[in-house]
């Protein structure tokens, strides 16, 4: 038996692989309201399979026989039950799946093994975690705004993880990415601090990663931002692509140190808002979602290759 967790949250996905058969054994509650479609793509990210579930508790999801090569799997969802179309619950290619010998199998990134190198190089010592604590120029943590915020974030926050899921969920909810910027290219100019985001309420990932970092910070909890290459809407095909193995990052993600590990979220792919044409908007309707708050390495590492630890 094989399982595939999404998260570490109790907001997660969970399937097993049983007798060559998928079962979907936990979905958040979001997805338990109203049916939902598990789609399998190729490696061309063209659809093949799609299937119809209703939750009433884990079940077995039939994919039938399928070709020996690489797919992916993901979760389609509608907003309400008068909406026509099913949105990804995930980004594409967030879970692997391999068929050989007629056999399924769930698996591992080819860069797991690398990022877990990336973040094993970073030290963990009471110098680097006072450093991971103090405020810089695009993470204004000691501003009266940031530190009055974060308090009443997480007033009624008990633990750093509840502290954190806090913090991700507002920044996830009141902030919107910049589309504008991005096509413009306004972005390559840009900072997108703390506190310039704050003021705004829009930027693209640099501002979700600095606003929530100094948020953390504020609270006491050391965080950093990860630079990355993810593979986003912009990209095609996974990691066996060429292109998809450069050099030049475009996104970064959070990560903060609690209970003696890092925890990583993608605070920006967990939001549903966007600023398009000078006008706040949602994409989806689904809302904010927690699919990659406290995401298992073995899940941010089919979308996201880490290449260096920003302490920003």
């Amino acid at each position: 038996m094989q399982t595939f967790d999404t998260s570490y949250s109790y907001d997660r996905i969970s399937l097993k692989l049983l007798s060559n058969d998928i079962y979907i054994v936990k979905i958040p509650i979001a997805l338990q309201m109203r049916p939902f479609m598990v789609v399998v793509s190729d490696d061309a990210d063209s659809d093949v399979i799609q299937t119809l579930v209703q939750w009433h508790g884990p079940v077995k999801v039939k994919f039938g026989n399928l070709l020996d090569g690489s797919y992916y799997v993901n979760i389609y969802t509608k907003t309400n039950d008068d909406d026509e179309r099913y949105w990804p619950y995930l980004q594409r290619r967030s879970l692997s799946l391999l068929v050989k010998n007629g056999i399924k199998h769930f698996v591992s990134s080819c860069i797991l093994n690398e990022n877990r190198k990336t973040m094993s190089g970073i030290k963990i010592s009471p110098t680097t975690i006072e450093r991971y604590l103090r405020p810089t120029k695009l993470c204004q943590s000691d501003s009266l705004s940031i530190v009055e915020l974060a308090k009443r974030i997480t007033r009624y926050s008990v633990t750093p993880m509840q502290k954190l899921l806090s913090i991700h969920d507002w920044v996830a909810e009141n902030i919107y990415y910049d589309y504008d910027d991005l096509e413009s290219r306004e972005c390559d100019k840009k900072a997108y601090s703390a506190l310039e985001v704050l003021l705004s309420k829009r930027c693209v990932c640099r501002g979700y990663a600095n606003l929530g970092i100094a948020l953390m910070r504020a609270s006491g909890i050391p965080s950093i931002g990860l630079t990355c290459y993810s593979l986003n809407i912009t990209t095609d095909g996974g990691w066996n692509r060429p292109e998809n193995n450069v050099d030049v990052p475009n996104h970064i993600i959070t990560a903060a140190y609690v209970n003696g590990r890092w925890v990583y979220m993608d605070i920006t792919w967990d939001s549903d808002n966007e600023y398009r044409e000078k006008c706040f908007k949602k994409k989806t309707g689904i809302g904010i979602s927690r699919k990659y708050f406290d995401t298992t390495l073995e899940m941010i590492s089919n979308t996201h290759r880490f290449m260096y630890a920003n302490d920003i």
